[in-house]
């Protein structure tokens, strides 16, 4: 970070090893000043992957999702005001499940550390339209933060 002077700020180029015998020995150089707040938020501002699916139809035995997310920032600063962990939910649709068939369901994720501490709560409907909890993700340790169900 550089502060605002009266006196000018000095560029100094060395070359660390130099051709002698090129007699034109380009480079590049590039400046660029902008206030740090712009710069942050430039460098945090999330437009490039789209939010997660509100809706899956699982509609195979054999089912496989995969993708990379992110929740926009105007979204993120819109729920972080209420002061409460961020949920989001994602409706996962069995059409032509049987129901007398037992399913095994993985859901795994992983998050870079902007993204704090990402968990999971698996929730069913019952006959009175009441969500109550199936599953809660699991934190299975490694580099980078990973939830998986068990």
């Amino acid at each position: 970070m550089v502060k605002p002077q009266e006196k000018a700020y000095r560029l100094r180029i060395e070359y660390e090893t130099l051709d002698f015998e090129d007699t034109c020995p380009l480079f590049e150089l590039r400046v660029i000043s902008k206030p740090v707040e712009d710069i942050i938020h430039e460098n945090l501002h999330c437009h490039a992957y789209p939010t997660p699916p509100p809706k899956l139809q699982i509609d195979s035995d054999d089912y496989n999702h995969e993708g990379s997310y992110a929740f926009p920032s105007d979204f993120l600063k819109k729920e972080v005001e209420n002061n409460e962990p961020l949920e989001y939910d994602v409706v996962l649709s069995f059409a032509n499940a049987d129901p007398n068939t037992e399913y095994y369901l993985d859901i795994e994720t992983e998050s870079d550390f902007l993204a704090s501490e990402l968990s999971f709560s698996l929730l069913y409907e019952d006959a009175h339209k009441n969500l109550k909890p199936l599953g809660h993700s699991q934190h299975v340790p490694s580099s980078a933060n990973n939830a998986k169900y068990v």
